[in-house]
């Protein structure tokens, strides 16, 4: 409340939940510190982006139908939650929370990180089949966090072929607009977007993402 009160009269500002920590997590159910801030958040009107993948979000759809919230519903194939996510929510449960929220959220099914010859979208798709959410994939990015650490729970078989898309530019590129072509057959009438950095850049650094239909474009 003070935050928001020290900001300049007519202001248009965004907010962000859950880009680095998931907000509705098990401690969330006792406490309500969550619930609290979009509470806050509603009896102001500012607009809000969350990222989740938690079914928690649904103790507070009464507050989420307000009009001013974005969800993305954070999805990836069971092989991916095995390797890396242990103790979340499985595929079909966060596939649900799009399902269940209101209807005057802007839902988003949102596949991150996606990674190149592990992460199955055939999985994947039959799960969110009716349901009026765009589908963005978002592939992973090789410069973020220990990637040592990552690769060890990789299974031998794939890793070296993980290695050779993210460290060869040319692989690295082929590998993504065959992915592009990919989606534009299999999704060819749903609103989709892939998005992937420049080679071996932050996204800070990147400006080219890729649509359905078009070219490498910039990001806005």
């Amino acid at each position: 409340e003070r935050e928001i009160a020290s900001l300049p009269s007519g202001k248009n500002i965004k907010v962000l939940l859950g880009s680095l920590t998931e907000p509705f997590q098990i401690p969330e159910e006792a406490h309500k510190t969550t619930g609290e801030i979009l509470s806050v958040l509603s009896r102001h009107r500012i607009e809000t982006v969350i990222l989740t993948r938690s079914p928690l979000i649904l103790d507070y759809s009464h507050i989420l139908r307000e009009g001013i919230y974005t969800v993305y519903v954070t999805l990836n194939s069971e092989n991916i939650r095995a390797l890396f996510e242990q103790g979340t929510p499985a595929l079909k449960d966060k596939a649900a929370i799009l399902k269940e929220l209101p209807e005057t959220v802007r839902k988003i099914a949102y596949v991150s990180p996606f990674f190149p010859l592990l992460t199955d979208l055939d999985e994947i798709l039959p799960l969110i089949e009716g349901i009026s959410a765009p589908l963005h994939i978002e592939v992973y990015n090789f410069l973020m966090g220990d990637n040592s650490r990552l690769l060890e729970k990789i299974p031998l078989g794939l890793r070296g072929g993980l290695i050779d898309i993210f460290k060869d530019e040319s692989k690295y590129s082929a590998y993504i607009e065959a992915l592009r072509q990919e989606l534009q057959r299999k999704f060819a009438g749903r609103d989709f977007k892939l998005l992937a950095p420049e080679f071996r850049k932050h996204w800070s650094e990147s400006d080219s993402f890729y649509l359905p239909a078009h070219p490498p474009a910039k990001l806005c």
